[in-house]
C-alpha cells in the first residue's frame, strides 16, 4: 500500500482525561494514525501508517503472530460512525485477507454499525472510550 511506510509514534498526550479527549480530537488526521498505530507498536507488533491519501480504507498495519491486523481511524468531532462505513470496511477485511480488523475513532458508532460489525468476528470497533482507556490501561491486540 506504500512505498516508503511511516513509522508509528506516540504524542505527548495530557494527563487530564478532558483535556486527553480535546487533544486527539483537534490532531492533525495523519498524526492522529501515527499515534493510533503506535499502540500496536508498543505492544510489541511491528506497524506502520499508510501514506496520507489513496489509502483504499485502511490506515495503517500490524503484524500479529495469528495474521494480519488493519486499522481505519476515523477523527470526528461529533459525527458518529454508522453502518456504511462498517460494510465498507467488511470489503477491505475481505481483499486483503486479514485476521482482524479495528475502526478507531474519536466519536462513537451508532446502533447500526455495532449490529453490522457484530456479524463479522474480525471487527474490532473502539470508540472514544476505548480510545481513552488506551491511553490510561493500555492495549492489546
Amino acid at each position: 500500500m506504500r512505498s516508503s511506510p511511516a513509522e508509528p509514534r506516540r504524542f505527548e498526550m495530557p494527563e487530564d482525561e478532558k483535556a486527553l479527549r480535546e487533544k486527539l480530537l483537534y490532531m492533525d488526521p495523519f498524526d492522529f494514525e501515527l499515534h493510533v498505530m503506535n499502540f500496536f507498536k508498543e505492544c510489541g507488533l511491528p506497524a506502520w501508517v499508510t501514506k496520507r491519501s489513496n489509502d483504499h480504507g485502511i490506515d495503517g498495519f500490524a503484524k500479529h503472530p495469528e495474521g494480519l491486523i488493519i486499522v481505519q481511524c476515523k477523527r470526528y468531532t461529533e459525527n458518529p460512525i454508522g453502518p456504511g462505513v462498517v460494510r465498507e470496511f467488511k470489503g477491505v477485511l475481505e481483499e486483503n485477507e486479514v485476521w482482524r480488523g479495528y475502526i478507531v475513532t474519536t466519536s462513537y458508532f451508532t446502533d447500526g454499525a455495532k449490529d453490522s460489525a457484530s456479524k463479522n468476528r474480525k471487527i474490532f470497533l473502539k470508540d472514544i472510550e476505548s480510545l481513552t482507556k488506551w491511553h490510561y490501561e493500555g492495549f492489546s491486540a
